[in-house]
């Protein structure tokens, strides 16, 4: 988790350093590809709850079945991903994108649909790991996936540094697609070799079984379409209506968002299947599942709200310091700082509810909350013209994020714990109670470090630095005790 949150800090600063076009075509490229990969988040979160209970069941020849059924669903879907990058690919032009950048944000987008093909394709054999407990290897697989993308980065920039931005591009199209291709491969056939009957038989699937995981998929859909609309449409519409400049500082201040999601996504990475094998037993299941639930509550809030509050007072100078020498335009480092701390509010009620979504898709009750999230993403391109429309011209570029806080907040905190109340049994004062102390500890934190400013007159670095003092002293004991809890 923190290896892949460093990797991905390095990977924009080495994206800017190429050239800040290169940043934006490759954030614009990525939302593009993100939409297809939508696709593999579907197949993840519908494969994971039918395999998982298959397996746990001890019932090998239904195992093999739903194993066989979900190659054939992951072909066809790795199919229609292709389709839809084809579609984008051949709008790239009508995208704001620098006229000497474009052949090479072609040949960026095809890498890209070679390693989404290969990834939802194989998706079945990936999935094995969680399933089957392996999660340090799946981590492995994650990072190295990760790690790799990153160094081909940095390959370009070492060894090519005679070449135009535009020639550095497509070398880093090739060899990083190329470099996680083979790491997918691996990741499969690590997942595959374990047991004999993680072999695809493709002749044991069925067509009953394709309509239950079809039926899944169908729910999942929603979420994952919900919780990726809100990023894919407004990194279009900020690159439509404010050009490359508005592309690069939303694109900074939604990748230090992802980075610090990143976190809370690392800690929950995997629960789904853990509730699919604690759904499938009978021993006590809903006392294990609630006390799961309650741990994994406390470090979400931990992680979550230690990191946010961090960063929302120190927003300005973690971007410059990021990435703040390699920009041209300065007057971008506000304005994307000033974007980050708006969002996060969206991003701390999301993170605090992933916990709860990975457990209702674990059991397979993932339409129970699907139609809401995908209500609130639909909404989300209407409020952003209007709010584009009503807003003073001079601040307009915060459209999108006022949006994306208003309607997260909403839908994660106020209407989604409600739906899990009901299908948990559990009150609304008990799924928000773990998250209360990590609040607290915030709120102290934060306080301090206020104090501190107005006290010492320190650099914006060394402000930083004491800070990260203060949060470490005063959430470090909670996450050894909430560690020993797990």
């Amino acid at each position: 988790m923190a290896v892949t949150f460093s990797l991905g800090l390095w990977f924009v600063r080495l994206m800017i350093e190429m050239d800040e076009s290169v940043f934006a075509v490759v954030t614009l490229v990525g939302a593009s590809v993100g939409i297809s990969g939508m696709l593999r988040e579907m197949m993840r979160g519908s494969i994971i709850p039918e395999l998982g209970l298959a397996w746990h069941s001890g019932d090998m020849d239904r195992f093999s079945e739903t194993f066989a059924t979900s190659f054939w669903l992951s072909l066809f879907a790795a199919f229609i991903a292709m389709l839809i990058l084809g579609l984008i690919y051949v709008f790239l032009p009508s995208l704001s994108i620098p006229p000497e950048l474009l052949p090479a944000a072609g040949i960026f987008l095809l890498s890209r649909m070679a390693h989404t093909f290969i990834a939802i394709a194989l998706a079945p054999c990936t999935n094995l790991l969680p399933i089957t407990g392996r999660m340090g290897q799946m981590n492995f697989w994650m990072t190295t996936e990760r790690t790799l993308e990153v160094l081909g980065a940095f390959f370009v920039l070492v060894v090519f540094t005679d070449t135009g931005a535009a020639e550095q591009l497509e070398l880093f199209a090739y060899i990083s697609a190329a470099a996680m291709v083979f790491t997918t491969l691996c990741w499969a056939f690590d997942g595959m070799r374990s047991n004999q009957h993680f072999r695809i038989r493709p002749n044991q699937a069925t067509r009953s079984k394709a309509r239950d995981i079809a039926s899944t998929m169908s729910w999942n859909g929603f979420v994952v379409v919900a919780m990726n609309l809100y990023e894919r449409f407004d990194m279009f519409f900020m690159n439509i209506f404010f050009g490359v400049a508005g592309t690069v500082i939303f694109g900074i201040a939604t990748q230090l968002l992802a980075y610090l999601r990143m976190l809370t996504v690392g800690l929950v990475q995997g629960l789904d299947a853990t509730m699919s094998r604690l759904s499938s037993t009978t021993n006590d299941k809903d006392a294990q599942i609630n006390t799961l639930l309650s741990n994994t509550g406390r470090l979400e809030g931990l992680t979550t709200l230690s990191a946010a509050s961090l960063l929302f007072v120190h927003s300005g100078t973690v971007i410059d310091l990021w990435v703040g020498s390699r920009l041209n335009d300065p007057t971008m480092l506000p304005q994307a700082a000033l974007i980050f701390q708006i969002m996060l509010t969206g991003m701390i009620a999301r993170s605090l509810s992933e916990g709860w979504m990975k457990y209702l898709s674990g059991v397979g009750k993932v339409r129970t909350y699907g139609p809401l999230l995908l209500v609130s993403a639909l909404t989300n391109p209407i409020l952003v013209f209007v709010l584009f429309n009503y807003l003073p011209q001079d601040i307009a570029y915060l459209c999108a994020a006022l949006a994306y806080t208003l309607l997260l907040s909403l839908t994660h905190a106020l209407f989604l714990p409600r739906v899990v109340s009901l299908e948990t049994g559990l009150s609304l004062t008990s799924l928000w109670k773990p998250k209360v102390l990590p609040l607290a500890l915030a709120v102290c934190a934060t306080v301090i470090c206020y104090l501190i400013s107005m006290i010492w007159n320190l650099t914006p670095t060394n402000y930083l630095i004491a800070s990260i003092g203060v949060y470490g002293v005063v959430f470090g004991p909670f996450f050894l005790r909430s560690l020993a809890r797990l």
